[in-house]
């Protein structure tokens, strides 16, 4: 059984159900066993459930302390996403943990930290289109494909910050992909990500005047690279540095919304599943079946090119 809500303000909490699909703004979906979640608003928080995948659709958002294990297709799909806060989720199994963008606006300025994505069949994290965004303190590991594969799609994939994050037991822990840009960006300044396969790669590596990072960048494509490589995987319990400039204007852009935050009592006239539902829209659900569709062929086909 699926529920289809539309409307501002409600909660939806602790319920067991196959789809949760909900249109409206500054809505709770907390505490849920669900099959699969489709948001579409803003301000709409969505945290604690255990879910297969998710579609988040708007601006602006928090996803945060979720459970999304074995779904089939992608854990968490950025669909026309900005502004929106994706922390301490775990994402295990499906064929790729996080994916943004494919054949359609994909997501930008949205901040990742804090998440683990590991047992993914194709990718831990796939960036087709999208800018602006920061990837901090997240473990990507045990990816029977690619733990970050970046590039494709219509736009162009720039722009992107990626810092001490953990990229271990990957088959292959980054993957560029077509229409690439060379303004992305795998170190703040001072320190980089952690990268198990570096010293094999650089076996003359060693640390350099600050401690920790080695003194060999580690290339990713063409002219970019991991300029401070972490020697060691960062601890990611504890508070990361704060985000370098541009993209530390990131959080004048997330006022309302922090990670880890709890999200505010709901008042009143908070409703619940077991209350009448407003009609609903199918148009944006249908959209992203179809999209599902569209970006499932997508993943094939870059398979099969890498090969």
């Amino acid at each position: 059984m699926s529920f289809y809500l539309t409307g501002n303000q409600s909660q939806i909490r602790g319920s067991a159900v196959g789809g949760i699909h909900i249109i409206g703004s500054n809505n709770t979906i907390r505490d849920n066993q669900i099959g699969r979640i489709t948001s579409a608003g803003s301000f709409n928080f969505i945290f604690n459930n255990e879910a297969g995948s998710m579609a988040l659709i708007g601006s602006r958002n928090l996803v945060d302390g979720n459970s999304f294990i074995g779904s089939g297709g992608v854990g968490i799909w950025m669909i026309d996403a900005y502004y929106n806060t994706i922390t301490n989720n775990i994402e295990v199994g499906g064929n790729v943990g996080i994916a943004i963008g494919y054949a359609n606006p994909g997501g930008s300025y949205n901040i990742f930290a804090g998440n683990t994505v590991e047992n993914a069949c194709l990718y831990g994290i796939l960036m087709q289109n999208g800018s602006g965004n920061v990837f901090y303190g997240n473990r990507i590991a045990n990816n029977s494909g690619s733990g970050l594969g970046l590039g494709g799609g219509r736009v162009k994939t720039e722009n992107n910050l990626f810092f001490h994050n953990i990229f271990i037991d990957n088959t292959k822990n980054f993957e560029a992909g077509w229409n690439m840009n060379l303004s992305n960006s795998f170190d703040s300044g001072a320190e980089g990500n952690y990268w198990d396969d570096y010293l094999a790669k650089y076996p003359d590596a060693k640390q350099s005047g600050q401690l920790g990072v080695g003194d060999t960048p580690y290339l990713l494509y063409d002219n970019t690279a991991d300029n401070y490589p972490l020697l060691n995987e960062p601890d990611l319990s504890v508070a990361v540095p704060a985000l370098p400039k541009p993209w530390s204007q990131l959080s004048i852009m997330h006022p309302e919304i922090e990670p880890s935050q709890t999200p505010p009592p709901q008042n009143s006239s908070g409703s619940s599943l077991n209350q009448t539902a407003e009609p609903f829209s199918w148009l944006p659900v249908v959209a992203v079946s179809v999209a599902f569709v569209v970006v499932s062929a997508a993943v094939v086909y870059l398979k099969k090119r890498k090969r």
